[in-house]
C-alpha cells in the first residue's frame, strides 16, 4: 500500500471545523462533571485539604513549600481554592461553597487538557504532514484530533482524577505536561531557543506538581524520533545539546527522588520486590482493559502476588505487553502517531510501578492512568481516522452513519461518567462497592467500618473491623478503629484490649495510646489518661487528637484554662481547620482572671 502525503491540516477544507470540534470536546467534558460539583471530602482529602493547616494562607509561601515539599504547585491550588471560595468563620468540612470550589477548579483544568490533547493532535497530524509518511488523509485529521481530546475527556477512567479532589496532583500535573511538550516542539521546529526555556520551565511546574512529569524528555525523545521530519543531522544535535542532558538530568532527578522516598519519607519500610514487576505488567494490562472496556471501576483494586503457576490474566498480560512494544517497534516508521501514543502510554506508568517495586504504595490506583491514558487516545484518535477513511463514502448516508457511531460511543462513555460521579457523591456506597471487588483486603472493609460508626451504625461497624483484622491481623489501624467503636459503645474492657493490641503491634505509633487514654477518661481514671496522651506526644510532638483530649481534661476535670488555653492554640497552630478549636480557646479565655487574658 503507498503511502498518502498528508495536506497539513491549516491548509485543508476541514481546518475550520478544529475550533468548533475543540470546543465541543471541551464543554461535553466539563458538563460530565457537574454532578461532582458537591461531592464530599473522601479518603486522602482530609489529609491534603481537611487537616492541612498551610493552605490557609495564599501569602504564606514557606509554609505551603514546607507541608508538601514534592508537590508545593498541587498544594499551592489548593491555597488559592480557600482564599477564592472558602468563608471565614465556617468550618472547612462544613464549607459547601469551598467544596464546589475544590472539584470546580479540577473540572476546569480537565477542560483546560482536553484543549491541550486536541491541539497536540492536530500538531503530530500536521508533523507527520511535513514528514509524509503517514497515510491518513488531511481530511480525516479532524477525526483525530476530535477522537483524542473528546476520547479522553469524556472516558469514565478519568473520574478518579477530576471528581476527586486529591486526583489534583495528576489533573495540573497533566496541563503542565501537555504545555512543556508543545512549547518544545515549537522549539524542535526552529522556533528559536526561547521556547526551550518556556518548555523547561513548565517542566519543572509539573515536576513541582507530580513525579510522573520525570518521564517528559523521553516522550519528547519519542516525539523527536517517531513524529518529526527526518534530519539525521538535526536530530543528532537536539540529541547531543539538549535531549540527552534532559535524559540525564531526568535520571538524576529520578535517583534523588527515590533516596529521599527510601531514607526520608519511608525509612526502614522500602525494600526490593522483584516480584512485583510481574505485578505491575497485570495493573498495565488492567488499566489498558478498563480503557477499553471501562466496567469495574473501584476506588481500591484487589491485586495478588505473583504464584506459580502464574495466574491465567498474568500470562495475558505479558503476551500483550510483549505485543504491545513489538507493534510500536515496527510501525514507527510509517506509523508514527500510533507508535507515540503505544509508548507514551507505557512511560507514563512507569513511576507508579517503580513506588510499587520498592513496596510502597497501592499496586494500582485509577487516577495514575490519567495522563498515560492520553497516550492510549492518540492512538485511539489514529485507529479511528483509519477506519473512517475505510468505511467512509462520499454519500450522505454512510458519512452520517459514522457520525451516529462515534457520537453514540461518546455518548455511553459520558454517561457512564456522570453514573460514576454519582458512585462517589456516597462514600459508604463508594467504600461498600471496593469491599465486592477487593473482598480480601482490609482497607476498604475499615474504610466502611468508618463510615457506618459515623452513621451510629456500631454493631455493623464492629463485624467490618473484625473482617478488616481477620484479613490483616498484624496492621494496627484495624484493632484502633474497634478499639473506638467498642469505647463509644461503653464496651471498656473490650476497648482496652483492642488498643493494646495495636500498641503492641506499633509501639512508635500515638494511635494506641490515644485510645487507651480515651478508655482510661470513660473510665474516670485521668491521672492514667494524662499519662497516655503525654506518651502519644512524646512519640509524635505534634499529634492533634492528644493535644484535644489534654485540653479537655484540663477544662472539665483540673479547671486549669490557662493550660486548656494553650493546648488549644498549639492545635490551632498545626490544624487550624480543627473543628471546634476556636470555640475552646474562646471559652477558656473567657474563665481566665481578667488580668491574665
Amino acid at each position: 500500500m503507498t503511502s498518502t502525503v498528508l495536506t497539513p491540516p491549516a491548509a485543508s477544507p476541514t481546518a475550520g471545523r478544529y475550533r468548533w470540534l475543540a470546543a465541543i470536546a471541551c464543554i461535553c467534558s466539563a458538563l460530565l462533571y457537574l454532578n461532582a460539583l458537591d461531592n464530599p471530602y473522601v479518603y486522602d482529602d482530609v489529609r491534603t485539604v481537611l487537616d492541612n493547616p498551610s493552605i490557609g494562607d495564599v501569602g504564606n509561601v514557606q509554609a505551603i513549600v514546607y507541608r508538601e515539599m514534592t508537590r508545593p504547585v498541587v498544594n499551592f491550588s489548593y491555597a488559592l481554592d480557600m482564599a477564592l471560595w472558602g468563608t471565614p468563620g465556617v468550618d472547612r468540612q462544613e464549607d459547601l461553597r469551598l467544596l464546589a470550589g475544590f472539584h470546580l477548579t479540577n473540572i476546569l483544568l480537565h477542560a483546560i487538557n482536553v484543549l491541550l490533547l486536541f491541539q497536540l493532535a492536530r500538531l503530530v497530524v500536521q508533523d507527520l504532514a511535513a514528514r509524509g509518511r503517514n497515510q491518513v488523509t488531511a481530511r480525516k485529521a479532524t477525526v483525530i484530533a476530535f477522537t483524542t481530546a473528546a476520547g479522553f475527556g469524556m472516558h469514565p477512567m478519568m473520574t478518579e482524577s477530576v471528581g476527586y479532589i486529591s486526583g489534583r496532583a495528576e489533573v495540573l500535573c497533566g496541563t503542565f505536561f501537555l504545555l512543556a511538550l508543545m512549547a518544545a516542539r515549537r522549539w524542535m521546529r526552529g522556533a528559536g531557543r526561547a521556547w526551550l526555556a518556556v518548555a523547561f520551565s513548565v517542566w519543572v511546574a509539573a515536576l513541582l506538581s507530580k513525579e510522573i512529569a520525570a518521564t517528559w524528555p523521553l516522550v519528547l525523545l519519542g516525539y523527536d524520533r517517531l513524529v518529526l521530519e527526518s534530519d539525521p543531522a538535526r536530530s543528532r544535535r537536539r540529541w547531543r545539546r539538549v535531549l540527552g542532558p534532559l535524559l540525564g538530568l531526568t535520571v538524576a532527578l529520578g535517583l534523588v527522588r527515590v533516596a529521599v522516598l527510601v531514607f526520608v519519607e519511608n525509612p526502614g519500610d522500602a525494600v526490593v520486590m522483584w516480584s512485583h514487576l510481574l505485578v505491575e505488567i497485570e495493573v498495565a494490562f488492567r488499566y489498558f482493559l478498563l480503557l477499553v472496556w471501562p466496567v469495574g471501576q473501584t476506588i481500591f483494586h484487589q491485586i495478588s502476588p505473583p504464584g506459580w503457576p502464574p495466574a491465567p490474566l498474568l500470562l495475558l498480560a505479558i503476551v500483550w505487553l510483549t505485543a504491545w512494544v513489538a507493534v510500536a517497534i515496527r510501525i514507527r516508521e510509517r506509523e508514527g502517531g500510533i507508535a507515540l501514543g503505544m509508548l507514551w502510554f507505557l512511560l507514563l506508568l512507569a513511576p507508579s510501578s517503580a513506588l510499587v517495586l520498592l513496596n510502597l504504595g497501592e499496586p494500582m490506583a485509577e487516577h495514575r492512568v490519567y495522563l498515560a491514558s492520553a497516550g492510549f487516545f492518540l492512538t485511539a484518535g489514529f485507529l479511528v481516522a483509519r477506519l473512517w477513511a475505510l468505511f467512509d463514502t462520499r454519500t450522505p448516508e454512510r458519512r452520517l452513519g459514522l457520525r451516529v457511531a462515534l457520537a453514540g460511543l461518546l455518548t455511553v462513555l459520558g454517561g457512564l461518567t456522570v453514573e460514576r460521579n454519582t458512585v462517589w457523591s456516597d462514600p459508604l456506597a463508594l467504600w461498600t462497592e471496593a469491599t465486592r471487588r477487593a473482598p480480601d483486603v482490609w482497607v476498604p472493609h475499615v474504610m466502611v467500618g468508618e463510615l457506618l460508626q459515623n452513621r451510629g451504625a456500631h454493631e455493623d461497624a464492629l463485624a467490618s473491623y473484625r473482617r478488616a483484622i481477620a484479613l490483616r491481623p498484624d496492621e494496627p489501624i484495624p484493632y484502633a478503629r474497634l478499639g473506638l467503636c467498642l469505647a463509644e459503645l461503653g464496651r471498656l474492657g473490650e476497648a482496652r484490649e483492642a488498643f493494646e493490641n495495636a500498641l503492641r503491634l506499633d509501639p512508635d505509633s500515638p494511635i494506641g495510646h490515644n485510645g487507651l487514654g480515651a478508655v482510661a477518661m470513660l473510665a474516670g481514671e485521668h491521672d492514667t489518661a494524662r499519662r497516655h496522651y503525654e506518651e502519644a506526644l512524646l512519640r509524635v510532638p505534634d499529634d492533634v487528637a492528644a493535644r484535644q483530649s489534654l485540653a479537655l481534661l484540663y477544662e472539665t476535670v483540673w479547671h486549669n484554662p490557662g493550660e486548656a488555653v494553650r493546648l488549644c492554640e498549639e492545635v490551632r497552630r498545626i490544624a487550624p481547620a480543627t473543628p471546634g478549636i476556636d470555640a475552646c480557646i474562646e471559652r477558656n479565655r473567657a474563665r481566665l482572671p481578667a488580668d491574665s487574658r
